[in-house]
């Protein structure tokens, strides 16, 4: 499963592109250089599947060996997007919500 923003850098199994001139050699394909007309159209298309939500939470707590693993953990965790809930010397509590996963009803949850 993907995110949209993944699923729409991937390969759509379903597009084709004219390799040549249609009216003399009707040849297509879908796998050249992979051009924007042949990637995911993500919930833009009839097949996609969204498999949660979106409004679901992680919950981590971090033990803090000392002080100073306070700081620079709370500078890590910020960086990817979690949000300090509670905080106590030896522990804190962060959350953040989880991504909206999704993925092709044509091609399969992998």
């Amino acid at each position: 499963m993907h995110t949209e923003e993944e699923a729409k850098q991937k390969w759509c199994p379903m597009a084709r592109t004219a390799l040549s001139d249609p009216r003399n050699n009707p040849a297509s394909g879908n796998r050249s250089e992979l051009p924007i007309d042949n990637r995911c159209l993500g919930s833009e298309c009839a097949a996609w599947r969204w498999a949660s939500s979106g409004k679901e939470w992680d919950r981590f707590i971090k033990h803090n060996k000392s002080p100073e693993d306070v700081e620079v953990n709370k500078q890590n965790m910020l960086q990817e997007g979690w949000v300090q809930c509670q905080d106590s010397p030896y522990s804190t509590l962060w959350e953040r919500q989880v991504p909206r996963m999704g993925y092709c009803g044509l091609a399969g949850k992998e």
